[in-house]
């Protein structure tokens, strides 16, 4: 079984990007644009690793995204942010 990967970022043309290049390299990927999509795809989806735009413009940073212990616990985590060149 693909290892199932989470997606979350605000840009949907970026995150269709993201999933084309992961399910080419044979990963199952989910997609949720916003953090409370987020967590609802954690419960449900239970992902083997969650790649995190860290810039991402709702005010929650990513240690408080990630950071409730009540939440489900997260095996790998992967934050990117844009470039600045």
């Amino acid at each position: 079984m693909a290892a199932k990967i989470l997606v979350v970022e605000d840009d949907r043309d970026m995150a269709e990007a993201i999933r084309l290049t992961l399910e080419n390299a044979g990963y199952q990927v989910v997609n949720a644009y916003n953090p409370d999509e987020a967590w609802e795809k954690v419960s449900a989806e239970k992902p083997d690793l969650i790649v995190l735009d860290i810039m991402m413009p709702t005010g929650t940073e990513a240690s408080n995204l990630f950071g409730n212990s009540a939440r489900p616990k997260l095996m790998s985590l992967f934050a990117m942010s844009p470039s600045s060149s």
